[in-house]
């Protein structure tokens, strides 16, 4: 009688009974993330949508307007100290010149 767990653990290759062939290459598909954020939007009529790219983001608002697009502002990923408020949060300063 075999070892249960010598199932678990590829004896079968092991042994030489289980060949399997491994491909030198492999196909990389490249998808534009607009087209693929929008199809999926448009297919499932979501309404609601996460994108962490800014830019990517604004282009998917403006092909699908039905759904309500958020995203991380540039500025997110540029913060110096975890205890200062993010940039676009910061308030601005009024010098008194129009």
């Amino acid at each position: 009688m075999t070892d249960p767990i010598r199932g678990l653990t590829n004896w079968l290759q092991n042994l030489g009974l289980l060949r399997l062939k491994k491909s030198k290459t492999e196909l990389i598909e490249h998808r534009d993330a607009v087209d693929y954020a929008s199809g999926l939007i448009r297919n499932y009529e979501l309404r609601l949508w996460f994108e962490p790219d800014w830019r990517t983001a604004g282009q998917i608002a403006e092909r699908t307007p039905e759904c309500l697009i958020f995203s991380i502002p540039d500025g997110a990923y540029w913060i110096d100290e975890l205890n200062a408020p993010p940039p676009w949060r910061q308030p601005r300063h009024d010098n008194g010149a129009v």
